[in-house]
């Protein structure tokens, strides 16, 4: 008698899931997307695309998204104060030790007269800030105190990235704090000089987290199954972005979704230039309670909120143990 091969496994009943996207930076997402980590686990991912992760608070606390992007800004910390139920349950971006994708410049001018040459000589100076305090000058205040200084102590200009390559050019500024892809044309066009990178500043920053809401909670094993296949796509893109494992396919699929050419998404990925992830998911409270501590201190938070009660790890903890710990694949 012929052997014949057991059924294969009915598939998940389909769930729609909503989440909240950062424009040409849902990378996961994208992974997710183009190799159907979400559809086998029966999740119809319904994605609604914003600027930036400030308005994804209130949709979150609504039911309008269940699981959104978004950054441990001073917004977010003072929505866990007013007891707005958000909860951190993915890492979707932080700073890897050395990592070159954020970093303070100096107009090239100022470089090449010698009049800056290290972040202290700013003091004093008009540098762009893609937004108010917090992010970003957190990285750079921790570069100054070591040399006695305070992010108080720069001129700050608070300019759209897109724009800041632009004022170095023309000398609105002498310095700014710059992410890639901008970070790389800035150097590129001599406009500017990197005196550092944010990671040499405080490594393992973690700067944005996935979120979710309580109508993302009220189904755990719809949950349970979009965080297998988020997890599957974090790990593709920790190949790429850490170990230069796929490198080219990554690429080609981030072009057709981010803006950028293959190349110099194949250049950013093997630089390590883009955002980094846990490979397993996880988000680091240390990092969040020194974020909230530094809000208070400044006055833009009236108390740190219980980052222990923000963080839930049982989404990864239960794709871990479906997929079992990360390892690399082999190139």
């Amino acid at each position: 008698m012929a052997a014949t091969s057991a059924p294969s496994a009915a598939p998940p009943p389909a769930a729609t899931l909503r989440a909240g996207t950062i424009a040409n930076a849902a990378y996961t997402f994208y992974v997710a997307a183009e190799r159907g980590y979400f559809q086998e686990q029966g999740i119809d991912l319904q994605q609604e695309v914003f600027s930036g992760g400030n308005d994804m608070t209130a949709s979150l606390a609504t039911g309008q998204l269940d699981v959104g992007q978004t950054a441990v800004q001073v917004s977010l910390l003072n929505a866990l104060l007013r007891e707005v139920p958000v909860r951190a349950i993915f890492d979707t971006n932080h700073f890897g030790v050395g990592q070159p994708g954020y970093g303070v410049v100096a107009r090239k001018e100022l470089w090449d007269s010698g009049a800056v040459r290290q972040l202290t000589d700013l003091v004093g100076r008009k540098v762009a800030i893609g937004g108010a305090a917090g992010g970003p000058g957190i990285d750079v205040e921790r570069g100054l105190q070591a040399h006695g200084y305070s992010l108080a102590d720069l001129d700050l200009q608070i300019i759209r990235q897109p724009d800041i390559p632009v004022a170095l050019a023309n000398g609105a500024v002498d310095g700014g704090i710059i992410n890639e892809p901008g970070l790389s044309a800035t150097v590129n066009r001599e406009v500017a000089v990197v005196l550092n990178y944010l990671s040499e500043f405080y490594p393992n920053h973690q700067l944005a987290v996935l979120a979710s809401g309580p109508s993302f909670a009220a189904r755990p094993e719809v949950a349970r199954r979009f965080a297998v296949g988020f997890l599957r796509a974090v790990r593709d893109w920790a190949d790429a972005s850490q170990h230069g494992v796929g490198v080219e396919a990554m690429a080609r699929l981030l072009a057709a979704n981010n803006g950028l050419s293959v190349e110099l998404n194949t250049d950013l990925l093997q630089r390590r230039a883009l955002a980094l992830m846990d490979p397993d998911g996880r988000v680091n409270k240390a990092s969040i309670q020194y974020d909230a501590e530094w809000y208070v201190r400044n006055g833009l938070l009236e108390r740190v909120p219980d980052v222990d009660r923000f963080v839930d790890p049982q989404y990864a903890d239960y794709a871990v143990s479906q997929l079992g710990p990360y390892a690399p694949r082999r190139p």
